[in-house]
């Protein structure tokens, strides 16, 4: 028996995927409307304005099988079925196997399997979604957003972080507030972390990354050639200084595990001569031996993010290839913030100089941050 075909395929006389062309476009869409930062519940208020079909009421239409369709709500979208549709890596146009199993012969409950246990097969069929459409709605989807009062998702829900400690900002609003009274703040000041109190306003940010956005897609059209070879030189940069760091980390805890074994042996023989009690032995040997434990482990950490970042390339073109879709932007839209920003850290305002000057540092998506001068990051707010 074949399994039912996702919404965005119908199966062919072979039994293989083939794509709806009907239902092609709204899973384009859907996927469209995650990464501008629209959640499965606005996604599906939106289908239903929309008027588009729901896959039940489209099997109905067809088919004439009433299992799943209600006449009364054609356009309804249960929010379960897109976000159940947003993680199918079948639009990919591959097939990943044994995503769940069952402890055993007699259980009914189906677990699901670790990713390094599933098998993925390529080019399988035809794809609907590219690869950079994916991963940003799967960006979008495992960042944490939470809707204003109004039902509607702040314009940096999730993007925005502190640059002093690394906390993500909370967007801040009030019933009598107007637009430009909204700010985002840094919410280590309420908890355990130390932090300066500090907050950003909303149209400040908006204009500040539109100008930086501008800047960037104005340095690419303008010598293409030189922007890339300066994002290569700076991700070269970045990623030099962060694998040295690694490295002197990763020189210290194998001598600090080389002492703890000195020690561990030390111990021993005190016990073994009577110079130890069983209980003082006990007791240290089993302290030494949890931290030896962590270090090791912290250790095989330490190796694999060394070896990622000497692998790890640059995948500048799915940037330009972003850029090349837009003449200059004049007003920032959710879905220009997400395609091309992975976040927004604010630094603390500088009140040296008598005024509130205020740096923020924008990471596009693939790239990284573009340091750009001083006098465009740094404005009076």
């Amino acid at each position: 028996m074949l399994i039912r075909a996702p919404y965005g395929y119908i199966r062919g006389a072979d039994g293989n995927l083939i794509i709806d062309e009907e239902a092609r476009p709204n899973v384009e869409l859907i996927f469209q409307l995650c990464i501008e930062g629209n959640g499965p519940r606005k996604i599906s208020r939106i289908l239903a304005e929309k008027k588009i079909p729901s896959p039940a009421t489209l099997e109905f239409q067809r088919t004439g099988h009433t299992k799943r369709y209600h006449p009364d709500t054609p356009f309804y979208w249960p929010s379960a079925t897109i976000a159940c549709m947003l993680k199918q890596d079948t639009y990919l146009g591959q097939t990943t196997n044994f995503k769940t199993f069952k402890p055993s012969y007699k259980s009914k409950r189906m677990i699901k399997n670790p990713p390094e246990k599933q098998v993925t097969f390529e080019n399988t069929h035809p794809a609907v979604i590219d690869r950079d459409t994916w991963d940003m709605a799967q960006k979008e989807l495992s960042q944490r957003h939470r809707p204003t009062r109004t039902g509607e998702m702040a314009l940096f829900s999730g993007l925005v972080y502190c640059a002093d400690c690394g906390s993500k900002m909370y967007h801040r609003r009030s019933a009598g507030w107007t637009y430009e009274q909204e700010c985002y703040t840094c919410p280590a000041t309420q908890n355990r972390i130390k932090c300066t109190a500090h907050y950003i306003r909303v149209v400040v940010l908006e204009q500040l990354v539109l100008q930086n956005l501008q800047r960037v897609m104005a340095y690419v059209k303008d010598d293409e050639d030189e922007f890339v070879r300066r994002v290569m030189q700076n991700k070269l940069s970045a990623q030099m200084a962060e694998q040295e760091q690694a490295k002197r980390q990763l020189e210290k805890q194998l001598r600090r595990i080389a002492e703890l074994d000195s020690i561990i042996q030390r111990l021993y023989e005190d016990h073994v001569t009577g110079k130890l009690t069983e209980e003082r032995f006990t007791k240290l040997s089993r302290g030494y031996e949890q931290e030896q434990a962590d270090l090791k482990s912290s250790v095989e950490s330490l190796r694999e993010l060394v070896s990622t970042m000497e692998t790890e390339e640059v995948n500048i073109q799915s940037f330009l290839k972003i850029v090349r879709k837009y003449t200059e932007p004049t007003e920032l839209t959710p879905l220009l913030l997400h395609e091309f920003v992975e976040k927004i850290v604010v630094h603390a305002p500088d009140r040296s100089n008598g005024r509130r000057v205020q740096q923020i540092d924008v990471h596009y998506n693939f790239i990284g941050e573009i340091d750009l001068s001083p006098e465009y990051i740094k404005t009076n707010t």
